[in-house]
């Protein structure tokens, strides 16, 4: 999930406390410190760096059943409310 105007912290924080776990999702490479040691430079992909402080994976299983998914819409839905 793509976060647009939320915090991350904050959104990952406010699910975490309705139960719903997440994960940062990307994380750039060049990002990673065994990179940057070798001269790489988060700087250097900024469109990277941004979508990746973005993203968000939320909870996605075999066994989720549609009551799973509506309780991970519904924390979303309301955790982005209490956000904005």
């Amino acid at each position: 999930m793509r976060l647009r105007g939320l915090d991350r912290r904050a959104f990952c924080a406010g699910l975490r406390r309705l139960g719903v776990g997440t994960q940062v999702h990307y994380i750039p490479v060049n990002s990673f410190p065994l990179y940057r040691g070798l001269g790489y430079d988060p700087a250097a992909t900024p469109l990277a760096t941004a979508a990746a402080d973005r993203l968000v994976s939320l909870p996605l299983y075999p066994t989720m059943t549609d009551a799973d998914v509506d309780r991970v819409i519904d924390a979303v839905r309301a955790v982005s409310r209490e956000l904005t």
